[in-house]
């Protein structure tokens, strides 16, 4: 990920997650969203390179990558960004008075 992907507008959004990998599936909670990727806390044994798929209730799923982790906080770089997957999810995080703000790598 290079430091434009990592200058996206991000919205603060707890909220609860499921996360898939193979067989494994884990709940965690997601603390920030961008068009290409997110930021979550998770009880789980996710690695760099990992291959998930991150499920939010009524959306529809978002195929991601593990990019960088400091247990048990994870973030996350996805396959497709959200808006071009048409993603209703990301369409509705500034109607829902979920805050925004501008992040840079650090």
């Amino acid at each position: 990920m290079n430091d434009n992907q990592r200058k996206m507008t991000k919205s603060q959004v707890p909220i609860a997650a499921v996360l898939v990998r193979g067989d494994d599936i884990h709940v965690g909670l997601v603390r920030n969203i961008s068009t290409n990727g997110a930021m979550l806390d998770c009880a789980c044994n996710i690695r760099p390179g990992d291959a998930i798929v991150v499920e939010i209730e009524g959306y529809m799923p978002i195929e991601a990558r593990v990019a960088w982790s400091i247990s048990p906080r994870y973030g996350l770089s996805f396959s497709t960004p959200l808006v071009e997957m048409g993603s209703p999810f990301y369409a509705i995080l500034p109607f829902r008075g979920l805050t925004q703000r501008k992040c840079t790598a650090g």
